[in-house]
């Protein structure tokens, strides 16, 4: 109607791009979903060499959505596999986006928890239990004890060590990776 709408989670969860080089994008994109690489030890390459998921060392919660069109929730109980320190699988309920951005104070939703994933899918999900409301808030008391002790935060963002470059956020936060608009942006014209 011409005005403009509310602030709403899932729009503005939708409107967060990443400024990613196309040829990158096509190439996560085949790699990742199309030919679901990761999976295989090395089928991804960096630099520095070939990606092994078994080697993965940090502890892992392992989030799905029931309703994800995009990526299963029994294939993503299933890449629990791939990796070495699982500890916590938790499906939340709805989709893809809602079922991630579901904040504590929206009092919606809720989730499954239970046991490691050792089992199958079917399993889990017979023994898991339903808790009501956000996953972030198991998230983070699951987060809390993984973390060291708490510290007060540096009275200053610099130190002799590392000084400050340039004010917050950076100017590669304005950066186009499409040349042509980096020429226009040069030029003063956009």
């Amino acid at each position: 109607m011409g005005e403009t709408p509310p602030p709403y989670d899932l729009l503005h969860w939708n409107g967060d791009s990443a400024n990613v080089p196309g040829r990158l994008y096509c190439q996560l994109l085949r790699l990742l979903y199309l030919e679901n690489r990761l999976r295989e030890p090395g089928g991804v390459r960096t630099a520095t060499g070939g990606i092994d998921l078994r080697f993965v060392a940090a502890p892992v919660y392992l989030l799905a959505a029931r309703e994800d069109h995009i990526v299963p929730w029994q294939s993503a109980y299933a890449s629990a596999s791939l990796l070495a320190r699982v500890e916590r699988f938790v499906l939340t309920e709805s989709g893809h986006v809602a079922g991630i951005v579901n904040p504590p104070s929206a009092r919606r939703r809720g989730f499954w928890r239970g046991p490691p994933p050792t089992t199958t899918a079917d399993a889990w999900i017979a023994a898991a239990q339903h808790v009501g409301g956000s996953w972030w808030q198991d998230w983070a008391g699951w987060q809390a004890g993984h973390a060291g002790r708490w510290r007060a935060a540096p009275a200053r963002p610099d130190n002799a060590q590392h000084p400050v470059i340039e004010p917050s956020p950076g100017r590669y936060v304005l950066e186009h990776s499409d040349p042509a608009r980096r020429v226009g942006q040069e030029s003063g014209t956009q």
